[in-house]
């Protein structure tokens, strides 16, 4: 799973007001099998649904999290979800 750059890996997730999917990625890409879907009524925030996806993985080197709604500055809010 190590990335061929630097021996680092990343972390991909899409915030939709419904689901979250979450992907460990690597300069070639998705790493099979590593793509979850998780229904947002599960988990009370963002938070938690990660550590959840994380387990005992250590944090990646690289996160790039999509929203679907307004971003503005270092903070997101989901336009049909608390």
């Amino acid at each position: 799973m190590a990335d061929a750059a630097d021996g680092t890996i990343g972390l991909v997730a899409d915030v939709g007001g419904t689901n979250t999917r979450v992907a460990f990625v690597t300069t070639e890409g998705v790493v099979p099998g590593s793509v979850t879907r998780f229904p947002n009524d599960q988990f009370d925030a963002f938070l938690p649904l990660l550590h959840h996806y994380l387990g005992d993985t250590s944090a990646p080197a690289r996160v790039v999290i999509a929203v679907a709604g307004p971003v503005a500055g270092k903070h997101a809010r989901l336009t049909n979800r608390n």
